[in-house]
């Protein structure tokens, strides 16, 4: 009988996910459909340009819902057409119990909700199960982040293209 592979944790070990920071997501489509939008090149190639599909909109307006969220604020977030990256910031000063359990945090809550009121909408499970995370620790972090999510798009052209 073969073993099943043993599933890595990319969440920090003793990390409280529901604390004040900042967080670097990715969520991606199931099957890696590409559902949420077309990149296009312009005539400046480092400027590609984001076609969002009704799916992407319908994404695009629930990501600018965690932004009236008590306490939840999206810095920076892009949409790509199999996944979606998003800086966000949880201010959580009233300082409110939370766990080192990541499936209870506010992070988890939040892309939760998110799904949800997606999925919802479109009628149908687009996301996989879980979602990537990475704890912002300092000014570097975050902009070498921010920078990401930026030239993501022009990445995405670029790989596009040489294979």
């Amino acid at each position: 009988m073969n073993e099943l592979p043993q599933r890595k944790h990319l969440r920090m070990k003793n990390f409280n996910y529901s604390e004040n920071g900042l967080y670097f997501l990715t969520i991606c489509v199931k099957n890696k459909n590409l559902r949420l939008c077309n990149i296009v090149g312009r005539d400046v190639p480092d400027a590609p340009y984001i076609q969002l599909t009704k799916t992407g909109e319908i994404v695009q307006k629930h990501i600018f819902s965690i932004n009236n969220a008590e306490r939840i604020s999206v810095h920076k977030f892009v949409i790509m057409p199999d996944h979606i990256h998003l800086l966000l910031f949880i201010d959580n000063v009233d300082g409110a119990s939370g766990t080192s359990r990541p499936t209870h945090s506010l992070v988890s809550r939040t892309v939760s909700g998110f799904k949800r009121l997606c999925n919802k909408e479109i009628g149908e499970n687009i996301w996989q199960t879980s979602f990537f995370d990475h704890v912002i620790r300092n000014e570097t972090d975050y902009k070498t982040h921010y920078k990401y999510i930026e030239n993501n798009p022009v990445m995405w052209l670029l790989n596009k293209h040489s294979i």
